[in-house]
């Protein structure tokens, strides 16, 4: 099955860009709306400048000719890449007393449903040395 075929089985709607195949990603998908082809701009702006377009007039080009163009809720969307020094990653020992702290949290707040030990204020306020435990885990700086 091709690439076309893939996004035509999942929205036969779906818009796409003319001459850049070579960037599609996949799909995207938002609540609500249809499966929409995902884009990578750096390789639409890539194949841009290999047409001619100097580095400034292909990045120009994409921002107000095809990432600024809204066609309907089938129009492709574009995925920005952020680039990150270092991810954190919980290993050995480490992942193990974190299980073990969030364990103890979920113990004394009891969450509810869409909340997370980073979002609950009342966890702050009630479990302080818990809170503490588990930025040192992590290695975040407490105030």
């Amino acid at each position: 099955m091709t690439i076309k075929e893939r996004i035509a089985e999942m929205n036969d709607e779906a818009l796409l860009i003319d001459d850049h195949d070579n960037a599609i990603i996949g799909m995207a998908s938002r609540c609500g709306g249809p499966s929409v082809v995902l884009y990578d701009p750096d390789i639409i702006i890539d194949n841009l400048h290999a047409r001619g377009m100097s580095q400034e007039e292909a990045q120009e080009f994409f921002e107000f000719n095809i990432e600024g163009a809204y066609m309907g809720e089938h129009t492709p969307m574009f995925l920005t890449k952020f680039e990150f020094e270092e991810t954190p990653v919980a290993k050995g020992d480490q992942a193990q007393r974190l299980l073990e702290a969030v364990a103890k949290w979920k113990q004394l707040y009891q969450p509810t449903c869409g909340e997370s030990i980073y979002q609950t204020d009342k966890v702050n306020e009630s479990c302080p040395e818990l809170v503490e435990e588990l930025m040192n885990i992590i290695g975040w700086e407490t105030e």
